[in-house]
């Protein structure tokens, strides 16, 4: 496997549209970082189970990328939305936000290869798919207190559908 089977995966189920549609009502209204919540619920259907301190490492890996690059961009972007003489810009930011998002997967992927190389049998405990993505994403810090039941379960059932 590589940063780019991830990828693929989770350009598929982005191109559903309820589930983006609800990816991105979550990054709007609880700061979900869609990306990194399609990736660790790729890990579930690949049969991973992650343990909080896994989610830890990887959002410190990630955090000043999403802060600094991804955020930012977005920001703009968003902003420019309703100004027709910079729809063209607009076009250009969103390519580039699509590549941070990509580089985000790779930064991903690097803390996903670390974890291999640290296995433990509590990340390999077998479930259903849905459990395991479920689990997954509790423990991100958007669903990590127990808020957002219904929509964490929206999401999923979401995700399933479309791969």
């Amino acid at each position: 496997m590589t940063a780019e089977v991830f990828w693929r995966w989770a350009l598929a189920c982005y191109a559903h549209e309820p589930a983006r549609e609800h990816l991105l009502a979550l990054q709007a209204d609880i700061d979900l970082v869609i990306i990194e919540a399609l990736f660790v619920c790729w890990l579930a259907t690949k049969g991973r189970r992650l343990r909080q301190d896994d989610v830890d490492a990887m959002q410190g890996l990630i955090t000043p990328w999403i802060a600094d690059v991804v955020i930012p961009l977005r920001t703009v972007r968003q902003r420019w939305k309703t100004d027709l003489t910079k729809q063209r810009q607009r076009g250009l930011l969103l390519t580039l936000e699509v590549e941070a998002e990509r580089h985000l997967a790779e930064l991903l992927w690097s803390a996903y290869k670390t974890l291999l190389d640290n296995p433990s049998e509590e990340r390999q405990i077998l479930a259903g798919v849905a459990e395991r993505l479920n689990d997954n994403l509790s423990a991100l810090t958007a669903f990590r207190q127990g808020e957002y039941l219904p929509q964490r379960q929206q999401l999923v059932a979401l995700l399933l559908e479309s791969t």
